[in-house]
């Protein structure tokens, strides 16, 4: 299997394990302490994204050649999923304005959410493959020292 397509999948592995910690805190946040579900988004996002930092540095990208910079490439990914969370809250916010009222169920702003969630999701990729998480051309070695 070659390497590019074993990131996709392990990446893909890590964003669903990200999205049940995503939804666990949203549902925590947002029914458990009647936080504003917009509100809740944006916390849960962050919570999931900062457990999906390190389960893509140590394990989905492990095979490029990264730096031991931990810092600069957390920073890069916090700017590259303020992008994913733009995305996803623009979706989010548009779908509830259209399809929301007094009446709504729960139901419905689960299926925002899931939309919002996807949207970000192959935002983040196409970011984090393409800028975050790119090889670092200077050393092979750096691997060993992660």
């Amino acid at each position: 299997m070659n390497i590019a397509f074993n990131e996709k999948i392990k990446f893909f592995f890590v964003s669903l394990f990200g999205i049940v910690i995503d939804f666990a805190a949203v549902n925590f946040f947002f029914l458990l302490f009647k936080v504003n579900f917009m509100y809740s988004c944006v916390l849960a996002f962050f919570v999931a994204s900062l457990v999906n930092f390190f389960f893509h540095y140590y394990w989905t990208f492990v095979s490029r050649s990264l730096s031991s910079r931990k810092l600069v490439y957390y920073f890069n990914f916090l700017l590259s999923i303020v992008v994913g969370l733009i995305t996803r809250m623009s979706v989010i916010y548009v779908l509830i304005l259209l399809f929301t009222g007094e009446s709504t169920r729960s139901l419905v702003f689960e299926g925002i959410y899931v939309l919002g969630v996807i949207t970000s999701f192959l935002v983040n990729f196409l970011i984090s493959d393409k800028f975050v998480f790119k090889p670092n051309i200077v050393s092979t070695s750096a691997i060993k020292s992660r």
